[in-house]
């Protein structure tokens, strides 16, 4: 994978986590169903307008800065998501869509760790490893009724 092709491969899962959407058992009390959707799905799209905000690299010497300015939106975006508290018919699915979530911040955090150190050869090879578990939490958010989590941005 080359450095143009890892550019384009980090836009694309740094879009495909936050439209996934993150779960967890935060402290707000349980919501209703469409309570849930409602605020999940607004938190979804705040989150992904702020990504798409973000300039996309335009070489392989940018994908450092693109990265360094994503990951502080992934980890807000899963914050929000994660002080959520799905109601209990929601809850497996929910939990299964954080622990990829979760999976895929830390790649994200390994792929940055890599490009401060200048090591494109390890970024390159967390960013072709990941990215495989995606569809299984789209088709999840999908499942709770997500409109705007669970959108497949990478197509």
């Amino acid at each position: 994978m080359n450095a143009l092709k890892l550019a384009a491969a980090t836009v694309s899962l740094t879009g495909a986590f936050l439209a996934a959407g993150c779960g967890g058992d935060g402290g707000g009390g349980e919501l209703s169903a469409e309570e849930f959707r409602q605020q999940a799905d607004a938190i979804c799209a705040d989150f992904e307008g702020r990504l798409d905000d973000v300039e996309p690299p335009t070489s392989p010497d940018d994908i450092q800065r693109f990265v360094r300015e994503a990951v502080p939106i992934i980890e807000d975006g899963t914050d929000e998501l994660n002080s959520l508290d799905p109601p209990a018919e929601f809850r497996d699915e929910w939990t299964r869509i954080s622990e990829i979530n979760e999976e895929n911040l830390d790649t994200i955090r390994a792929v940055r760790d890599a490009l401060d150190n200048d090591d494109l050869e390890e970024a390159t090879r967390l960013m072709q490893e990941a990215g495989g578990n995606e569809e299984e939490a789209d088709r999840l958010a999908r499942e709770l009724g997500l409109t705007e989590c669970g959108q497949d941005t990478a197509s």
